[in-house]
This record gives C-alpha cells, sequence and structure tokens, in this order.
C-alpha cells in the first residue's frame, strides 16, 4: 500500500489546517454551517433588528497634538469645530463621533478637564 496517500502520513499541524480550511470553506461556502446558528423561528416572535443600523461616524483624533493627553491640556475648540464641519462637509450623512478622553489629563487636573468636556 502507497504509505504516501493514506492518514497515518498526515502530519498533526496538517490535519488542523485541514480541519479549519473545511470549517471555513463550509462556512463561507453555505453549506449549512454557520458561525452562530439561527434561531428558531416562532409565531410571536419578531425578526430582530439591529439597533445601530442607522448609526454613521468615525473616531476623531485632532489634528493639533499628537497624544490624548497633550489635546486635553492644549484644548483648541475652534479646531474642533473647524474638523468636525470638514468631517460633515465629506461626510453629510455622519451622525456619531468617537473621542477618546484622556485620563492622564483628568487625573493631573479634574476640573480643568470637566470645564473643557462641558464645552464640547
Amino acid at each position: 500500500m502507497n504509505n504516501e496517500h493514506s492518514f497515518t502520513a498526515i502530519t498533526r499541524r496538517n490535519a488542523v489546517k485541514m480541519g479549519a480550511g473545511a470549517i471555513a470553506g463550509a462556512v463561507f461556502a453555505g453549506t449549512g454551517a454557520y458561525a452562530f446558528p439561527p434561531q428558531p423561528e416562532s409565531s410571536d416572535m419578531q425578526p430582530w433588528v439591529n439597533p445601530y443600523r442607522d448609526i454613521r461616524g468615525f473616531n476623531y483624533q485632532p489634528s493639533y497634538e499628537a497624544t490624548g493627553y497633550s489635546i486635553w491640556r492644549q484644548f483648541r475648540p475652534e479646531k474642533f469645530e473647524a474638523e468636525l464641519c470638514l468631517g460633515k462637509k465629506y461626510f453629510p450623512k455622519f451622525n456619531t463621533v468617537r473621542y477618546w478622553l484622556s485620563f492622564d489629563a483628568f487625573a493631573v487636573d479634574p476640573q480643568v478637564f470637566q470645564k473643557i468636556l462641558r464645552q464640547l
């Protein structure tokens, strides 16, 4: 018997690769394997609607400083406004902006940090 194609000639690494490839192939080929199996539908269940489907936006990092700490310590509200207006110009349907707050700036001076945050 030719041992080249027998099951015992397959290394463990190749077997794992083949198994992962078969699973991924089944998922992407639509053969019935699902990453999240479908839930059985009953007559009283409404279809799930994604509550975040209308959120359109981006992460925002002001251009005038490189770190979150320096952005908060050198806060420039006019730059925020100008850059977010440009965002609205080029992406008119955005309605959400994620902005990272600096804990370091808060730890140094909580009152100044809160004052700046209220300006946004």
